[in-house]
C-alpha cells in the first residue's frame, strides 16, 4: 500500500497543480504500484488494491479519469520482454502503456484547453473585479463632486442673497441721501 510519505507527496502535487485546492481530483496523474509480484497471495493483492483504490477514488478522490491506477511488476515485465514471453505482469504493463497513450493522444489536449479556460476565467474575473472597483470609485467621486456642487450652490445662494441685501441697502441709502440733498437744495 501507499506509505504516508507517498500519500503526502501526491497531496502536495495535487495542491500545486490545483493552485492550493485540496479537494479537486487530478486528471493528469497516473498512479503505478510496482513490485506487485512480491505479494504472497491473491488476498494480499486485493487488500493492496482496495487501499490504493480508496486513496485514489474514495470520498476525497485523488484522481479523475478512467484507468489511472495500474499494478505492475517492472522486474517481471523486463524478464518477459527479455525472454519474449507473455505473462500477467506484461499484460498489466501493456494496459498501463495503452492508458498513457490514450491520455496523451486524446485527453491531454482537452485538459490543456480546460486549463486555458480556467486561466482566462480567473484573469477576466480579476479584471471585472478591478473594473467594478473602478466603477465604484468613479461613482463615489461623482457623488463627492455632486455634494461639493450642492455645498457651493448653497454658498452661491447665500452670497447672492447677501449681495442683494447690500445693493438694496445701498440703493435705499442713496435714495435717502438724494431726497435729503434734494430738499436741502430746494430749500
Amino acid at each position: 500500500a501507499l506509505t504516508q510519505t507517498e500519500r503526502q507527496l501526491i497531496d502536495d502535487i495535487r495542491r500545486q497543480i490545483n493552485e492550493g485546492k485540496e479537494d479537486k481530483p487530478l486528471a493528469n496523474i497516473f498512479l503505478v504500484v510496482n513490485k506487485i509480484d512480491n505479494l504472497d497471495s491473491e488476498e494480499d493483492l486485493q487488500d493492496v488494491q482496495a487501499v490504493v483504490n480508496e486513496f485514489a477514488y474514495g470520498k476525497n478522490p485523488m484522481l479523475a479519469g478512467e484507468h489511472r491506477v495500474h499494478y505492475i511488476s517492472a522486474k517481471s515485465v523486463l524478464k518477459a520482454l527479455f525472454n519474449n514471453n507473455q505473462n500477467e505482469y506484461l499484460y498489466s504493463f501493456q494496459k498501463f502503456v495503452q492508458a498513457l497513450e490514450n491520455f496523451l493522444a486524446n485527453e491531454r489536449g482537452s485538459l490543456k484547453i480546460q486549463n486555458a479556460i480556467t486561466a482566462i476565467s480567473k484573469v477576466s474575473q480579476k479584471y471585472i473585479a478591478n473594473w467594478n472597483v473602478t466603477i465604484e470609485d468613479t461613482e463615489k467621486a461623482k457623488n463627492d463632486i455632486l455634494e461639493e456642487i450642492g455645498v457651493l450652490s448653497g454658498h452661491s445662494v447665500r452670497i447672492e442673497n447677501s449681495l442683494i441685501k447690500e445693493v438694496e441697502l445701498a440703493a435705499s441709502q442713496l435714495s435717502e441721501n438724494m431726497r435729503v440733498d434734494w430738499h436741502h437744495w430746494i430749500n
